[in-house]
């Protein structure tokens, strides 16, 4: 979106300089990509949710370590007749029926909780990489607005121009018809870039949960390099390495050791106590006490079942997830090597051809060697040329870091 000028490309070069000048000094009071990518962690409410579901992850292991509470007993026996003599009783009763499954549901547990951390490192990596391709998608906007301003100041400039030349008779009344319509076409385009730079503002601001002073003029700071590796490479670091894989084979391991409790949890339950037994006058002893279950009714297969149930469901998410795992992978190395064939900063230096263009353009067309078509023509090739090298530029990065993190590798290196 380069625009139309009336002067010689030296003073052009000089308006572009001061645009840069003023954006950049917006962006020294910003904040830059690489700090965000770090904070985002502890602001985004995306991963509040998920630090909360961890945690709970978590509080469900430790519970399932601990020991159950003992008992402690009292009795006291006494009978109306003076003669009987009063019996008490003081002891401890401790259930010992968990002692069959204890094991296997901590390292239910356990595992559970592994899976849970690796689904929330997947959670991170992938808001990473929506971080990062939503800020390039508002630079782009940004720079796209900040020209179109100029486009439309100077298109606003050339109306006034022609309409002044009309009553001269220097020009046609089509021609400056047709001109006010393209400026009517650049004001449109500027309200729905406007709406589209809107949109990429919000989106950064729910990933992030940062403050829009923050990220309205961010800066971009960081460089995306993709991954060195082959494509057979890449997936077998994938399976191994990728947190979404891990967290299926430890759901798998979690659902495997949970089964292996409930059929331990069929065994009877039982319970000792151990106490002191005093009689007045003057007689103590001691009382030992075993309660044993009699599984007659209620004898926890449907708990054995449900977690029979639980262990097929996580083998078959397991074989999804590595299976999908490999296809992104894959889809990533395609695109990469799909956008290697076109020359991305090739495509932003042509750019500066396109406004070269325009600026010829306008002057021809002064000059009477261009026609009103030849001059919206290129009025439109120097826009579209830059919205084209920036969604170029866009898409360049958004599959470095989609295939860094198909593969399970860090954002930034």
């Amino acid at each position: 979106m380069h625009f139309p000028v009336l002067f010689v490309p030296l003073l052009t070069r000089a308006a572009f300089f001061v645009m840069s000048f003023v954006i950049a000094c917006s962006a020294s009071n910003a904040e830059n990509l690489s700090w965000i990518l770090t904070e985002f962690r502890a602001t985004s409410p995306v991963l509040a949710d998920a630090r909360l579901k961890l945690t709970e992850a978590r509080a469900d292991y430790t519970s399932n370590r601990a020991l159950p509470n003992p008992y402690l007993v009292g009795e006291q026996e006494r009978w109306d007749d003076d003669s009987v003599p009063t019996e008490t009783t003081i002891g401890i009763r401790q259930n010992f029926g968990f002692l069959w499954s204890q094991s296997s549901r901590v390292r239910a547990a356990r595992l559970a909780y592994e899976s849970e951390l690796a689904k929330f490192e997947e959670l991170q990596n992938e808001l990473a990489a929506q971080v990062v391709v939503a800020a390039y998608e508002y630079d782009g906007f940004r720079w796209q607005s900040v020209v179109l301003d100029s486009v439309l100041n100077r298109a606003r400039e050339l109306t006034d121009a022609m309409a002044a030349r009309r009553e001269l008779g220097d020009v046609s009344l089509y021609d400056e018809q047709r001109l006010q319509i393209e400026l009517v076409q650049l004001q449109h385009r500027r309200q729905q870039l406007f709406a589209e730079e809107q949109r990429a503002l919000t989106e950064l601001i729910r990933l992030t949960g940062l403050s829009q002073r923050q990220l309205e003029a961010l800066n971009i700071d960081i460089e995306i390099h993709p991954s060195e590796m082959s494509l057979e490479e890449a997936s077998s670091y994938g399976l191994e390495h990728r947190p979404r894989a891990i967290a299926a084979a430890r759901e798998v391991e979690s659902a495997d050791w949970s089964h292996r409790a409930a059929r331990l949890s069929q065994l009877p339950d039982f319970s000792i106590g151990f106490g002191l037994k005093s009689q007045k006058p003057g007689q103590d002893g001691s009382v030992i006490e075993a309660e044993l279950e009699i599984p007659i009714f209620g004898q926890r297969r449907s708990q054995r079942r449900l977690a029979a149930a639980a262990q097929r469901r996580a083998g078959v998410h397991f074989l999804s997830e590595r299976q999908l795992v490999e296809q992104e992978i894959r889809a990533a190395y395609k695109q990469w090597n799909h956008l290697q064939t076109i020359d991305v900063p090739m495509s932003i230096r042509m750019v500066e051809g396109a406004q070269l263009n325009m600026e010829r353009g306008v002057l021809l067309y002064l000059e009477g060697e261009l026609s009103i078509f030849e001059l919206v023509d290129a009025l439109h090739t120097g826009i579209e040329a830059q919205e084209t090298a920036f969604e170029l530029r866009n898409a360049l990065i958004a599959t470095q870091v989609e295939l860094r993190r198909s593969i399970g590798l860090e954002i930034l290196e």
